[in-house]
């Protein structure tokens, strides 16, 4: 619990966005007996898209949760500058050498695991697959939400990306079918 909220989740990310969700972390002392292990692959617990992505690149970047930054500043036809977003370090939410160690093991998730469909040859991608069951009227469906989350290059980040498909209909339901193939498109542009 306390690791989670280390790298921002249950809370907002500091941006002048008036609609931005805080998402939902449930505190550990009202967890119930399934809780650990429902929680450990993502259920019970709601993040944003931005707090995905802050999170995915406190990994790339050695350990340090950033405040995002979506507008550096505004600027008028007469001249006036406003600053909007600055971004700066929140605060350290793990070691570098864990960092490392997690970065490697999501570049196995991508080389060898569900992320296979965003593989490309002598590309360092790290990053996870998410599958999400939705819920409607408080009990869950047959419908998903396919993710795909990631960072590129892993052995020296520039870029973090989040690949989120709603409800996907063709090429399958899973993160790995429909999310994954999508981030490889867009890092195969990158890379060109």
């Amino acid at each position: 619990f306390e690791t989670a909220r280390k790298f921002g989740f249950s809370e907002k990310s500091g941006i002048k966005f008036k609609s931005e969700s805080s998402g939902t972390l449930k505190n550990n002392k009202h967890w119930s007996a399934p809780s650990k292990s429902e929680i450990s692959i993502g259920y019970e617990v709601s993040v944003t898209s931005l707090q995905l992505a802050m999170a995915y690149s406190a990994i790339a970047n050695g350990g340090v949760l950033l405040k995002p930054q979506l507008i550096k500043n505004l600027k008028t036809p007469g001249g006036f500058r406003e600053d909007v977003d600055d971004m700066l370090a929140i605060r350290r939410v793990a070691s570098e050498e864990t960092m490392n160690t997690l970065s490697g093991i999501l570049e196995k998730a991508v080389s060898h695991g569900t992320g296979g469909l965003a593989f490309l040859p002598n590309l360092k991608i790290a990053g996870k697959t998410g599958t999400a069951k939705k819920i409607k009227k408080g009990k869950y469906v047959s419908e998903y939400v396919a993710s795909f989350a990631s960072f590129y290059p892993s052995d020296n980040p520039e870029y973090t990306l989040i690949v989120i498909v709603d409800h996907p209909r063709t090429g399958g339901y899973t993160g790995g079918m429909v999310a994954a193939p999508i981030a490889k498109e867009i890092y195969r542009r990158i890379y060109n």
